[in-house]
């Protein structure tokens, strides 16, 4: 095969991949990412206002009284910058020579295979930072391994064979960066990992990231409920009460009633229309067995990308429930979706822009790269609003 031949089959091949790539990143990542909004921002810092309480103009008069004092409606400002997402696409010399030795345009076969790959990798990790992600990036702490390669680390919801993870130490310093080569999930939630090279992990409360992304992820929905997460969107939640959720405790028994209970308060008192309720495994499984045991008929309704919900009828409305994996198993986390958006710099696409029909040999490797890259982040505009139940299970 010619070096026109390659050259045309990786355009072909990058065009045909971008293009599914954009769209099953729309439909298959979650089903609360599905549904909410998606907005250009001309620039990489942004900023945006959120409304607070009522209008101050209402009043009902005298017969001859003076009219009411208009008085506009109250807002925060929120600001932000989009963060950057990439997905490296490796191939090797000697992959693409194979290829072009071999009959059929297999170099563009090679390159597809390789962007699935990277896909569902993509995918996963998109889903984690967006419902359990706060911006930090931190994925579990670590106990003192004394320099070995096994390390054991407080929870392994997070981590899977192949990551690449950042060890750092409690001040921040980075202890070192290393590959997962095996992973048991213990059954008291806690992974044991070995890595490709020993590190000494040094103390207990140390902890890691997937590589580069210390306080570099999406600001994901558990940065509104994460106490140690003081500030969202450059307020502090100490100086502003009202855009922290509610959570409440269901003391290890999920009913209609107390889901009602929360819904109505959110309603009643901070602004909310609760449209979806995220419920990580052991909470879904716990109303599912909750309306079998009180033989209440389960209403389901399929959504965009293959998710099925559970119909929950709370008012004058219906409510999604809904299985997101990454949420901390046992909570639900009610939302509106309407008042969460993705602002976003760029759309998927390849970082190169002058021939996007090259890969680019890294220097001093015998292996070419392409870049796959988003700049966005995600806010919510009544973080207030949003609730959670605990111990559903």
């Amino acid at each position: 095969m010619s070096n026109q031949s390659t050259t045309l089959a990786i355009a072909t091949a990058k065009e045909m991949c971008l293009d599914a790539w954009k769209n099953q990143m729309i439909t298959s990542v979650s089903p609360f990412y599905n549904k909410i909004k998606k907005v250009y921002t001309p620039s990489k810092d942004f900023k945006t206002a959120a409304p607070i309480g009522q209008v101050g103009g209402y009043a009902s008069t005298g017969e001859d009284g003076a009219l009411p004092t208009a008085g506009a409606l109250g807002y925060i400002p929120f600001s932000g910058s989009v963060k950057n997402i990439m997905v490296p696409i490796r191939i090797t010399d000697k992959a693409i020579e194979a290829s072009k030795n071999a009959a059929g345009s297999l170099v563009g076969n090679l390159f597809v295979n390789e962007v699935e790959n990277a896909f569902s990798t993509a995918k996963i990790n998109l889903s984690r930072a967006i419902v359990a992600g706060n911006g930090t990036g931190i994925l579990a702490t670590v106990t003192d391994n004394e320099g070995s390669t096994t390390v054991t680390a407080s929870n392994h919801r997070f981590l899977d064979l192949g990551m690449t993870i950042d060890v750092y130490a409690t001040n921040g310093t980075l202890i070192g960066t290393r590959r997962i080569k095996a992973l048991t999930r213990n059954a008291d939630g806690t992974g044991t990992l070995v890595v490709d090279a020993t590190i000494d992990t040094a103390a207990a409360t140390s902890y890691i990231t997937i590589q580069k992304s210390l306080n570099n992820e999406i600001t994901g929905v558990d940065a509104l409920f994460n106490s140690s997460v003081t500030s969202y969107m450059g307020l502090t939640k100490e100086d502003h009460p009202e855009i922290v959720p509610i959570t409440v405790s269901a003391a290890n028994d999920i009913t209609n009633s107390k889901i009602r209970k929360i819904i109505t308060e959110s309603d009643n008192y901070h602004g909310g229309e609760t449209d979806m309720i995220l419920c990580g495994d052991d909470a879904f499984a716990a109303y599912s067995d909750f309306l079998d045991v009180m033989k209440i008929p389960m209403q389901t309704t399929e959504l965009v990308g293959g998710f099925t919900a559970i119909k929950f009828l709370h008012g004058n409305r219906t409510i999604d429930v809904v299985c997101e994996k990454f949420i901390t198993p046992t909570d639900m986390i009610g939302v509106n979706t309407k008042d969460f958006e993705e602002m976003y710099l760029t759309d998927w696409g390849y970082m190169e822009q002058e021939d996007s029909g090259r890969l680019e040999r890294v220097p001093g490797y015998d292996y070419y790269e392409t870049v796959i890259r988003k700049y966005a982040e995600l806010v919510c505009k009544k973080p207030g609003a949003c609730w959670k139940l605990t111990n559903c299970a």
